[in-house]
């Protein structure tokens, strides 16, 4: 049985260990090389188990201003929690399956998605990915700078498998942070994954599997690497209200006033007196701010109309927090959009919480109106759904809006995710980001650039 002093050498240890976690950003020598740890944790199947991490013993918090079990405030908090894990586990090695093998998350939406809150797309996006990483057990880090990205993968190259940024264009050019000859030490190109939130084939010199996006529209071809996000989790924990509970409510998409003076508004902002006319029982209500300089100039474009609560024959309770928010939209019979914001997750919490959804037809082919992948609409992933989930509703068609608004009142529809929207779907996509072989995959791109004259780059062979 070991002694009271050989429990106190081992705390002791430990301890300094993970005070690494502290000075680690100003060093310059990395500490875990391929040599150091390969025995250190299990090797993983091709099919890694979910998450399990390895947690440190509370007492290794006490130096860090951060309680055992606390909830982070911050990123900083949130990479303590992870790094002491980490470095403790590597110590004992006890690592869990993947917990080794770490993602840095480098941009503001991980920062206001994760530590603050923040439900805007952006911020959903971020959060999900770093939900999925972390219940599959793998170890992530937020940074939001090039210097900080840089820092964290200096101190365990081997360990860092992929850097999800939004900073390629100023890294992957940079000879002070990229791999070469002559800068042996720096990030390998084929590591770096440039994030985009809407469809987009990419910057910087790598392009197509090495940028990721949050969205992607049905008809779309599949030349970069769709990783979505899932929000089942926080829908689920949301209560259900069966339809006849609700009030015979329309919840109106959109968070500024200003989406009711852009050319990409679907109505006209006299409708909603009469559309409480010509739906019997409707109300119509909302929570968006009044605010002319929002996306806005009223010097140059105008100034907003001097209607009270900003839209007459709509109830606007101003800005709400997310759980008042849910509230409201679990509790409405429909979310009608108004032509704007583009690719919201809104309407994929409407669908979950029973709640149908007015998509608007922005733009389509005249001579074939019906032609649907011809359509500009409000939210491109819903494009196939069909009534009674998704009602289309092309701009300015005030008859095809009021029987869409009647269908969509009375019958009912449950809790639905879209499939490629699960928490185990996203979790697969992730875990395959984390385990395929991103560099045979480089020098393969390498090799396709040399046949055809495309841009080449530096992978070390």
């Amino acid at each position: 049985m070991a002694t009271t002093s050989t429990r106190k050498l081992w705390r002791t240890l430990l301890v300094a260990l993970a005070g690494t976690v502290v000075v680690f950003p100003f060093l310059s020598r990395p500490f875990y090389g391929t040599d150091q740890i390969s025995a250190w944790f299990p090797t993983s199947s091709s099919t890694p188990r979910s998450g399990t991490i390895t947690q440190a013993d509370p007492e290794l918090f006490k130096g860090f201003m951060l309680k055992p079990n606390a909830i982070p405030t911050d990123y900083y908090q949130y990479n303590t929690v992870a790094l002491v894990n980490l470095h403790a586990c590597l110590a004992t090695r006890s690592c869990g399956v993947n917990q080794a093998k770490v993602a840095i998350l480098d941009s503001n939406w991980f920062r206001q998605g994760i530590a603050e809150g923040w439900k805007g797309g952006e911020g959903v996006w971020g959060q999900s990915i770093y939900n999925s990483l972390t219940n599959l057990g793998y170890t992530c880090i937020v940074a939001i700078s090039v210097d900080e990205v840089y820092r964290y993968y200096r101190q365990m190259p081997d360990l860092v498998k992929i850097i999800i940024t939004e900073h390629v264009p100023l890294m992957d050019q940079d000879p002070k942070y990229m791999e070469s000859v002559e800068h042996p030490d720096g990030i390998p190109i084929w590591k770096l994954f440039w994030m985009t939130f809407f469809p987009n084939r990419g910057q910087g010199v790598l392009k197509g599997k090495w940028t990721i996006n949050a969205v992607k529209h049905p008809y779309d071809s599949d030349s970069y690497n769709y990783l979505g996000y899932s929000i089942e989790d926080h829908c689920n924990s949301v209560p259900f209200v069966p339809l006849a509970d609700r009030p015979e409510q329309a919840w109106l998409f959109a968070k500024q006033a200003t989406y009711f003076y852009k050319s990409a508004f679907a109505w006209e902002r006299t409708w909603f007196n009469n559309l409480t006319r010509d739906v019997p029982g409707l109300s119509v209500k909302g929570a968006f701010s009044v605010d002319e300089h929002y996306q806005w100039n009223p010097d140059k474009d105008g100034h907003f109309d001097n209607v009270p609560g900003g839209l007459v024959g709509v109830e606007n309770v101003g800005r709400i927090g997310p759980e008042q928010f849910n509230d409201e939209l679990s509790h409405s019979r429909v979310l009608l959009g108004v032509g704007d914001p583009w690719y919201s997750p809104s309407p994929f919490y409407s669908l979950c919480f029973g709640v149908p959804f007015i998509n608007v037809v922005r733009k389509w082919n005249e001579a074939k109106p019906d032609e649907r992948w011809n359509w500009d609409v409000q939210q491109p992933e819903l494009v196939t759904w069909d009534p009674p989930y998704v009602y289309h509703v092309k701009s300015k068609d005030y008859d095809g809006l009021v029987s869409a608004l009647k269908q969509a009142m009375t019958v009912p529809i449950p809790r639905t995710i879209l499939p490629h929207m699960t928490q185990a779907e996203h979790e697969l996509r992730m875990q395959a980001l984390m385990e395929t072989d991103w560099y045979d995959e480089a020098v393969q791109e390498l090799e396709r650039r040399k046949e055809s004259g495309g841009k080449l780059f530096y992978v070390k062979m």
